[in-house]
């Protein structure tokens, strides 16, 4: 929807170049740190790293709305709207993810954060995380024969979805 709105008020002749380097920074503040969910053990580090990750992109939200209005291309009210959704997601992201892990956050608060980020042991299954890089819904990695392991609440690891038994 924001693509469409975008395109609709003719970005390329407008904030163009600027305004679309603005928005793959965005995308970075986003996507590295779903990636390092994917890969890592929710702990301390990847929470405040996750947490930097929506400050900084509900910062650059805010200039990307000012370079286009700076580039004197017109934001609508429904395209405001779109990127007010669009700039709660990653905060809602931690939000789920610090309800999921209380521990973890316990830990954050008392400033009890390592180094460095720790590979998930064991890992997601591969197909697990190639269905999510291309986009599937985490279920589609799955069929009645055979169980990626990370079916969640109803297959749990290595079991099959209860519809499936």
């Amino acid at each position: 929807m924001d693509w469409a709105l975008h395109r609709r008020t003719e970005i390329e002749r407008t904030a163009g170049v600027r305004e679309s380097a603005i928005h793959l920074a965005m995308m970075a503040e986003v996507g590295l740190p779903a990636t390092a969910l994917l890969l890592c053990e929710v702990d301390p580090a990847l929470l405040a790293v996750l947490a930097g990750a929506a400050l900084a992109h509900g910062a650059t939200a805010l200039g990307d709305v000012r370079t286009a209005e700076d580039a004197g291309r017109r934001v609508s009210v429904l395209e405001q709207h779109v990127h007010s959704f669009l700039e709660a997601l990653p905060l809602t992201a931690l939000s789920i993810i610090g309800c999921l892990h209380p521990d973890q956050v316990r830990e954050l608060s008392r400033g009890r954060i390592t180094a460095r980020l720790t590979l998930r042991s064991p890992p997601l299954p591969r197909r697990f995380l190639l269905g999510v890089g291309l986009g599937a819904p985490p279920r589609a990695a799955c069929t009645p024969r055979s169980c990626c392991g990370a079916c969640g609440p109803v297959g749990g690891r290595g079991r099959r979805p209860a519809r499936w038994s």
